[in-house]
């Protein structure tokens, strides 16, 4: 009887410990954890793929001292027989000129992603069949975090990562 009692107390637990947890959506690419400790802050994810595994992953700090977004995008790499490079409409993105990145995929650059209300810092690169973009932003009025040095730094540590994963 005693067995049974408390197994049935465990079950009852884990029904209520299930009801009350929400898991965290998963990005292949990268980790919650992980974002976090690029962006230097706790970070929660929007994730949004299809089943081919394509699709965007976002994280983003709390504005509490800083309010830092990270934003991963996957796509299928146009034909490459097309004669005009692949990540040229990403590019159009642009705020500052786009400098060559070595050892990151294929063709990828880094350039400026900045707004009248973020500064941000973008990379864009393929691997194989696939694009990926690496926008890393942070609220122009913020202080340290959003000096382009250190946004760049957090975007190149990500996209070394991201395309990583992707080979």
């Amino acid at each position: 009887m005693g067995c049974t009692l408390i197994t049935s107390l465990f079950m009852v637990g884990l029904a209520v410990a299930s009801a009350t947890c929400h898991a965290q959506p998963l990005c292949p690419w990268l980790n919650v954890a992980t974002a976090s400790g690029f962006l230097g802050s706790p970070a929660t994810a929007t994730v949004n793929l299809t089943p081919d595994s394509h699709g965007v992953c976002s994280f983003q700090t709390e504005p509490s001292p800083q309010a830092i977004t990270l934003i991963i995008t996957v796509a299928a790499a146009p034909d490459p027989q097309t004669g005009q490079s692949a990540l040229a409409p990403y590019e159009s993105r642009c705020t500052s000129p786009a400098s060559a990145m070595k050892a990151i995929g294929n063709e990828a650059v880094i350039c400026g992603d900045d707004s009248a209300t973020s500064r941000g810092e973008l990379v864009i690169g393929r691997v194989r069949d696939k694009i990926f973009t690496i926008a890393v932003t942070a609220d122009a009025a913020t202080g340290g975090a959003g000096t382009s040095e250190l946004l760049q730094q957090k975007v190149k540590a990500i996209a070394e990562q991201v395309a990583g994963i992707l080979f």
